[in-house]
């Protein structure tokens, strides 16, 4: 049950990410499977953009996805 709900979570995360980033892949996302720096190496990829601005991209993502506003 918890590798279900793991999963599905993973899927809808997924799915906010690709609307969020519209220039990665489905292929991009299936690769990440949640892993932060594999998302990081994937955004520097896709945008061409430096590990920093990635790092800075990741985390104003993750307080949208927490209810936060971006600042």
């Amino acid at each position: 049950m918890n590798q279900q709900m793991t999963n599905d979570r993973w899927v809808r995360v997924m799915g906010m990410a690709r609307q969020h980033w519209d220039q990665l892949t489905d292929d991009d996302l299936a690769a990440v499977r949640g892993n932060s720096e594999r998302l990081i190496s994937a955004l520097q990829s896709r945008y061409g953009i430096a590990r920093a601005q990635a790092l800075v991209e990741l985390a104003m993502w993750r307080q949208v996805l927490q209810g936060r506003p971006a600042a």
